[in-house]
């Protein structure tokens, strides 16, 4: 990969966040794949983060406390439109998942996410992230 893919975990589950950074880190690590990963453990975190290090992929909770993870989903999508959101979350029920395809994100992943699948989406999207810097 040309340059980094930034990726930011938004979870209120400090445990959870940790454990898909070090996951994501030791994946980019092992294939080369120029990951940046920052963890947010609130959205207002999130946004703070996002300002100084525009995410080109997030990883998102749904079930956050004070704004939810939909609306903070769609707000980092307004603010940086090459952004690619996946919900990473407990919430899986249909409706739940047409409400993320819904609010623009293409994957809902449950939790416990199996750790090959979320490296290769991860993976995918950061590829569609830096081929769009190019169209």
């Amino acid at each position: 990969m040309a340059s980094p893919c930034n990726i930011l975990i938004v979870d209120d589950s400090k445990d959870a966040a940790d454990s898909l950074a070090l996951l994501l880190r030791s994946y980019s690590q092992k294939e080369d794949l120029g990951y940046e990963v920052r963890c947010a453990y609130s959205a207002e975190e999130a946004y703070r983060i996002a300002a100084n290090h525009q995410p080109d992929v997030v990883l998102l909770d749904l079930a956050m406390p004070i704004i939810h993870g939909y609306t903070v989903g769609k707000e980092l999508m307004q603010l940086y439109p090459k952004c690619k959101v996946v919900a990473v979350t407990g919430l899986t029920q249909s409706h739940h998942v047409e409400e993320s395809r819904e609010n623009g994100f293409k994957y809902h992943l449950a939790k416990p996410v199996d750790p090959a699948l979320l490296n290769s989406i991860v993976k995918e999207q950061c590829e569609d992230v830096h081929h769009c810097e190019h169209c």
